[in-house]
């Protein structure tokens, strides 16, 4: 592979990253909605609610988080997240 490949090949989640789409995929699955931001840092012990906007901002880039703009409750795992959760659950 040469270094323009590499360039565009897409990253991989950091562990942290990891953590937080399993969140998300738990509490949608534990609560019947999406988690808010303040249940997000409560469970993955974050205590602001920017240190969470932060991650999610991160997660949203690399396309593995869906998030609508002004609506609560809005987050959603896209399907190339959840293909780098689909690991973790096999383990």
């Amino acid at each position: 592979m040469n270094r323009r490949s590499e360039a565009r090949s897409a990253p991989s989640p950091t562990p942290r990253q990891l953590e937080v789409l399993a969140t998300i995929e738990r509490l949608r699955a534990e609560l019947g909605v999406a988690p808010t931001f303040r249940e997000l840092g409560e469970e993955l012990g974050i205590a602001s609610n920017n240190g969470v906007a932060d991650h999610l901002a991160a997660l949203t880039k690399h396309g593995w988080l869906k998030r609508i703009a002004g609506s609560a409750r809005s987050l959603s795992v896209t399907p190339a997240g959840l293909r780098w959760l689909a690991p973790a659950r096999a383990a």
